[in-house]
C-alpha cells in the first residue's frame, strides 16, 4: 500500500495514526480514527488512571482495550456457557433410547 503524504499523529514509525497508512513490523496497514462523545466522566477517569498505571497514554489503552475485547470470537449463549463451565469438567448422560411414535390421531 502506498504511504499518505499526511503528517501522522504519532511520531513513532509503526504507531497507529488516524486514517493513514502505516509500515510497522507486520507491514503496511490502514487504521482509523474513532471520536466517543457523550462518555461518562467516571469512565474517563478510570481509562485515565489505568492508562498512567501501565505507563501510556489514554488512547493507548481504549485502543488495547478495543481490540482484546473484539479480538475474542463471538459466540451465542451456549458456547459461552460451556466455556464458563469447562474448567469444572463434563458429565455423562445416558440417553434412554428412543421409543416408536405413536399414531397420529384421526379427527373423524
Amino acid at each position: 500500500m502506498p504511504k499518505t503524504s499526511a503528517t501522522p499523529r504519532s511520531r513513532a514509525a509503526g504507531k497507529t495514526t488516524a486514517g493513514k497508512t502505516t509500515a510497522g513490523k507486520a507491514g503496511a496497514r490502514r487504521t482509523a480514527s474513532l471520536t466517543i462523545r457523550g462518555l461518562d466522566a467516571g469512565v474517563k477517569a478510570r481509562l485515565r488512571r489505568r492508562a498512567a498505571e501501565r505507563g501510556h497514554s489514554m488512547e493507548e489503552e481504549a485502543r488495547q482495550l478495543l481490540t482484546r475485547a473484539l479480538a475474542e470470537p463471538e459466540t451465542g449463549l451456549a458456547s459461552a456457557i460451556h466455556r464458563l463451565f469447562a474448567p469444572l469438567g463434563g458429565v455423562e448422560l445416558d440417553l434412554p433410547p428412543r421409543e416408536p411414535g405413536r399414531e397420529p390421531p384421526t379427527f373423524d
